[in-house]
């Protein structure tokens, strides 16, 4: 009854304790529940905190995610002319598109 009270944005922590409580066959404590909910509480702030830090652009809000999506971004951009075909090992383009 208390993990369907939560709000929505808890949806994934209490689907991760349901589940863990399921498998290990183990009864959800009303002690358990409270360190879930304050672990869960402080991971926010810290989360938060960390959002509110400025970033590498003077941002605020530059997380890992945005900055692994960045580094993938410049993956991509590799010129093709440069690149060898593991398949036929001609120049400009990749094996994927050979």
């Amino acid at each position: 009854m208390l993990l369907v009270s939560l709000p929505r944005s808890y949806d994934s922590s209490v689907s991760t304790l349901s589940g863990a409580s399921h498998l290990t066959k183990t009864k959800i404590t009303a002690d358990s529940f409270r360190a879930f909910l304050l672990d869960e509480y402080e991971h926010r702030l810290l989360r938060e905190k960390e959002d509110a830090k400025p970033g590498k652009d003077g941002k605020a809000g530059k997380d890992s995610k945005d900055e692994a999506f960045a580094a993938d971004a410049k993956k991509k951009d590799k010129d093709k002319r440069k690149l060898d075909c593991h398949n036929c090992h001609k120049k400009g383009h990749m094996k994927a598109d050979c």
